[in-house]
């Protein structure tokens, strides 16, 4: 299987692509962190230029990032 869709993750909430993502990372969760962090970055900055008054870094932390803490399925 290859790589899962991270624009799943930004366009659909991703479950299929968290799924996806945990498969392909099983044997390394620091590096899906640091992935999901790159991902986070673009995010973060991609909004910034898009509309800079509404950044809510929880949530952007929390899409990207914060769900990878979650009990494994």
């Amino acid at each position: 299987m290859g790589r899962a869709d991270p624009g799943d993750l930004v366009r659909y909430g991703g479950a299929p692509a968290k799924l996806g993502l945990r498969i392909d990372y099983a044997d390394d969760p620091v590096g899906l962190s640091v992935y999901l962090g790159l991902l986070l970055h673009d995010a973060i900055a991609d909004r910034v230029d898009l509309d800079p008054g509404n950044v809510p870094p929880g949530e952007f932390f929390a899409r990207f990032v914060g769900w990878t803490r979650s009990a494994r399925p």
